[in-house]
């Protein structure tokens, strides 16, 4: 639960303002950890859409 709101935080908060460059400067150590959860999330995302 408190992932899944991390995660819709951290995407509405990349809408606002560069993803890429924020990763770059705040989250160079996270980055491979990161990519895979925002990629299922979204293919999780997806597939509840089209249920």
């Amino acid at each position: 639960m408190i992932a899944h709101t991390f995660l819709i935080f951290l995407t509405v908060f990349a809408y606002r303002s560069d993803y890429h460059s924020i990763l770059r400067k705040f989250l160079p150590m996270t980055v491979p950890f990161v990519k895979p959860i925002f990629y299922s999330f979204y293919f999780q995302l997806t597939a509840w859409l089209l249920k």
